[in-house]
């Protein structure tokens, strides 16, 4: 018998930004089980959002057990030394704790116009830095135009699991080659079946074998609950959104799990400084979902 699924809860980086909410999640997910929180990367976004490394330094400060993620880091808008050393930094401070979800974003091109990369590169540009960062965070040399084999310290004394999110041709051979693992966002289940059998294909054909877990990013909410009847889900994310009773949502988990889900990360809504989704999933999905078990 298998391990049942791996869930993490997105952190309130997003709107007002308030660190005491921040780190309350990070500590109330501890609390109640969960395996990891998360958050996404932006330097320039539509809505106001804190800096995801400084935000998980945070969340690894005030907790003990629990993983802190990135999902999705835009690898391509940082210098990779730099994002390499912190990163590493990070992993020695929370050994075992630490997990780096990999994209190439792309949506908000003023984002990049203000890092200077240009937008065209990002694909290009994340290959390079993610067979660097691998390099680095292993502890072996990695190479840098100019500068040839470069060994980067501190290694972490404990892996640092690399996964990829995205869904286009490119995204997927970049999972497949270089990944731990792989994250879909906005799929029904049939979706993501169908993406996480490509990606078998995929690593077949490269001879990759051994450990590799898909999961999906998943909207929930709980709608009506008291206090909480004001939140909603954002419309580009809608569609996909897992809401209603917790039994409801449970169920609906229940699909992607049977499509070969192996981690769920699921993205609350909820409005500062209340954390009643957070405690609803908790305490009434989680015993649930984290009593699954695959045959064989």
């Amino acid at each position: 018998m298998n391990a049942g699924p791996h869930v993490s809860v997105v952190l309130p980086v997003m709107g007002p930004g308030d660190p005491g909410h921040i780190v309350a999640t990070a500590q109330a997910a501890e609390q109640l089980g969960f395996d990891a929180v998360w958050t996404g990367d932006h330097i320039h976004f539509h809505r106001p959002m804190m800096e995801s490394l400084v935000a998980l330094c945070f969340a690894a400060a005030r907790t003990e057990r629990i993983a802190v993620e990135w999902s999705v880091l835009l690898l391509a808008m940082r210098r990779l030394p730099v994002i390499a050393k912190q990163i590493a930094t990070l992993a020695c401070f929370a050994p075992g704790r630490v997990g780096v979800g990999i994209g190439v974003g792309g949506v908000y091109e003023d984002e990049w116009r203000l890092v200077g990369v240009p937008r065209a590169e990002r694909g290009r540009r994340t290959d390079v830095a993610v067979a660097q960062l691998r390099a680095a965070l292993d502890g072996t040399g990695a190479t840098f135009p100019g500068l040839g084999e470069v060994h980067l310290d501190p290694v972490p004394p404990r892996p640092v699991p690399l996964f990829f999110g995205g869904r286009r041709p490119a995204a997927l051979r970049r999972a497949a080659q270089h990944g731990d693992g792989w994250i879909g966002w906005l799929h029904s289940p049939a979706g993501f079946l169908a993406v996480r059998e490509a990606i078998a294909e995929l690593r077949a054909g490269l001879g990759r074998s051994g450990p590799f877990w898909s999961g999906i990013q998943v909207p929930v909410l709980f709608p009506g609950t008291a206090g909480h009847a004001e939140v909603t889900v954002p419309r580009d994310s809608e569609k996909y959104a897992v809401t209603g009773s917790p039994q409801e949502v449970a169920g609906r988990l229940r699909e992607y799990w049977d499509a070969g889900a192996d981690r769920f990360k699921l993205h609350i809504f909820d409005t500062p400084p209340g954390l009643g989704q957070l405690e609803i999933l908790g305490r009434e999905v989680l015993p649930e979902l984290h009593s699954w078990r695959r045959s064989g």
